[in-house]
């Protein structure tokens, strides 16, 4: 599933605990993209191997809130859609000496088409109107930049995914949830309430979201 699996483990993980108020779940993501460091010197190639790191992140999942004295996320809301038009502009394909990714310079152009229907769609699902923090996977800083374009923001709102970028770059399904833990680092009581939109990007061009409430 590439960048986007963090969002379908922790899909799973709440429909779990919604099931069964005891329920504990721990969702765990670990990529080591270096392990398919392609020799070759092709744009798409030099990209991804400048770009993509090793990275792992875990959280644990529960409806039973007295786990933590700290804020907590609770996941509120997911939307999934697919661009086909990506199909060949974001892919894992099995080569002969490992996976061959391929990041065109296409995605932001698909992502800046169709990122803001997508997050209205998501909003409308439980009548959101204001989102005070953003944890939007930072799958390349044009991709970053796109998105911040095209849902009226600025660099100091995506902070922690820029972040994210800087000090880790790409690990593909954690990235994300490293992001989410630098929002979390910074919220405190003050907080309750308040709504987090996230967002990731995967091969497809397939895009996950989900609005999280601090509570």
């Amino acid at each position: 599933m590439g960048c986007y699996a963090a969002f379908v483990g922790i899909k799973a993980a709440n429909a779990f605990c919604a099931a069964n108020p005891e329920a504990k779940v721990l969702v765990v993501a670990t990529e080591l993209c270096t392990l398919h460091f392609q020799n070759k010197t092709d744009d798409d190639n030099l990209i991804s191997n400048a770009i993509f790191g090793d990275g792992s992140a875990a959280l644990l999942i529960s409806a039973d809130t007295s786990l933590s004295s700290k804020v907590q996320l609770k996941p509120i809301t997911f939307h999934n859609e697919l661009f086909t038009e990506g199909e060949q502009e974001m892919a894992w394909n099995i080569g002969d000496f490992g996976f061959e990714m391929k990041l065109s310079a296409y995605v932001p152009v698909l992502i800046e088409k169709g990122i803001k229907n997508l997050v209205q769609k998501l909003k409308d699902k439980v009548s959101v109107e204001e989102i005070h923090h953003y944890a939007l996977h930072p799958g390349g800083k044009r991709i970053l930049e796109v998105i911040e374009q095209e849902l009226s923001l600025d660099r100091s709102q995506d902070w922690a995914g820029r972040e994210v970028l800087r000090d880790y770059g790409n690990m593909s399904s954690p990235t994300v949830l490293f992001v989410l833990k630098k929002l979390f680092d910074s919220l405190n009581a003050s907080n309750k309430g308040d709504k987090i939109l996230s967002l990731a990007f995967g091969p497809g061009l397939t895009v996950e979201s989900m609005i999280l409430e601090v509570i």
